[in-house]
């Protein structure tokens, strides 16, 4: 499959404020699912940073923006995170991975176009 793009990003758990359903910017980042999920995590702050930081890689490695990025969605399968697109993203597959440490959260995806024909 051809490489459409790569993207990184870096979050500070600092960053994320503490949980509140209320407050926009969780809106605007996060599915109910993912809050639902980082309320069972032992630190819902590094849990939610690490789902940010894939987010806002996935829009690099995609080429769009990352403004609302409440339509991206990470989940784990196996334990192995997986990135779901927005309809835009059509049948691009994202390759994730996450790592937390000294109060960071960061991403790499690799996104890949389907083949055709």
């Amino acid at each position: 499959m051809p490489i459409v793009g790569v993207g990184i990003a870096l979050v500070a758990v600092d960053d994320i404020p503490p949980l509140d359903d209320s407050n926009d910017f969780f809106q605007k980042h996060f599915s109910a699912d993912e809050l639902r999920d980082a309320r069972s995590h032992p630190d819902p702050r590094e849990f939610l940073a690490g789902r940010l930081a894939a987010k806002r890689a996935a829009a690099k490695s995609f080429g769009v923006d990352d403004t609302d990025l409440s339509s991206w969605r990470v989940r784990a399968v196996s334990g192995v995170p997986v990135l779901e697109g927005p309809p835009i993203a059509g049948g691009t597959v994202f390759h994730l991975s996450i790592t937390h440490d000294g109060g960071l959260a960061m991403a790499v995806v690799i996104a890949e176009t389907p083949p055709t024909g």
